[in-house]
């Protein structure tokens, strides 16, 4: 499929602002291109490596919180109380979530993505005696190595305090190893953890989950490179009843009426088809047909939808949304 977009383009002489056309034009020091195998290569190493990872690592998260509510009613305190303070997810508020990061911590200990990790050898060398000659690959798991008894106490626990002030085991070097390690450590391992924080705060400030299973039955799934959670994965959701104003409530506080309704306008010289607001308001907006734009479905939208489309304008990235009493 790749090698199909990379021949047509290059038979009329497209240019593309995307990572494929920056793969096309790469040039190695000798001058030599990438193959159409590299290219390809590369762009699924970085598909797996971008999404895959940080999907199924969500996952576990929710499940280790649902395992543990103690854990969750912290995490959801220290959250409830940075939404109070800064009205919604600020970048500052991700740098003051100590309990959720040890929990991210731990959840990346007990269910690291990758079951493997690889290095090439460059040079021998000796380890117990046994000398690992230049040219084999050596190889660690994570998964054994996270769960070291002399590096994690009670290593299957799940304990996030293990990475509190004082206790740190994960401080040794090359114990905590779910992004690898040394000069070829993942290079998105900050923006992972960041990616993390943003996608649990705005789940846990929205909804309570429960599991629907039995919580051991809940497992990985190693049929696959990136290891997931084994399905059916199953977890039950509800909207929390304590966030924000009442459901038809106005902007002051007061109660709407039955007519009230919300007209909604989209500037489409600003709209970029992000689709932030479909997914926050779908019965108010959808993407055309082009997918780049958005299109609104009830120019006057029914008060109790007031605050999903608020939501809505709030979090458009390119402020393409406004709403007015109708």
């Amino acid at each position: 499929m790749i090698t199909a977009i990379i021949d047509q383009r290059r038979a009329v002489g497209a240019i593309a602002q995307d990572a494929l056309q920056v793969l096309m034009e790469s040039r190695y020091s000798d001058g030599t291109a990438l193959t159409p195998n590299e290219i390809t290569g590369i762009l699924t190493a970085s598909m797996f490596a971008g999404h895959h990872t940080s999907s199924g690592t969500e996952a576990w998260t929710l499940i280790e919180l649902a395992r543990h509510p103690e854990w969750m009613a912290r995490v959801v305190a220290e959250l409830d109380g940075l939404y109070a303070r800064d009205g919604g997810l600020t970048y500052q508020a991700f740098r003051e979530v100590p309990v959720l990061e040890s929990v991210l911590k731990e959840v990346l200990r007990l269910h690291p993505p990758l079951v493997i990790l690889m290095r090439g050898v460059l040079a021998d060398f000796v380890v117990e005696g046994v000398t690992i000659p230049t040219g084999k690959l050596v190889a660690i798991s994570p998964a054994v190595s996270h769960r070291i008894p002399e590096l994690f106490r009670d290593p299957t626990r799940f304990d996030p305090s293990r990475y509190d002030p004082g206790r740190e085991e994960d401080a040794t070097p090359f114990a905590w190893i779910p992004f690898g390690g040394g000069h070829h450590r993942c290079s998105g391992a900050a923006f992972a953890i960041m990616q993390l924080k943003a996608i649990t705060m705005s789940l846990l400030r929205r909804f309570t989950f429960e599991l629907v299973d039995p919580p051991d039955s809940y497992g990985p799934d190693y049929t696959k490179m990136v290891v997931q959670v084994r399905q059916p994965c199953r977890v039950r959701y509800r909207r929390r009843a304590d966030v924000g104003r009442a459901a038809g409530a106005r902007p002051d506080g007061t109660a709407a009426t039955t007519n009230d309704a919300v007209r909604v306008r989209v500037d489409l010289g600003l709209c970029q088809g992000h689709a932030v607001c479909v997914s926050e308001a779908p019965a108010v907006f959808r993407l055309n047909a082009q997918q780049t734009a958005v299109e609104v479905l009830q120019a006057e939208a029914p008060a109790a939808l007031r605050d999903q489309i608020a939501t809505a304008v709030k979090h458009c990235p390119t402020h393409a949304l406004t709403i007015e009493d109708a």
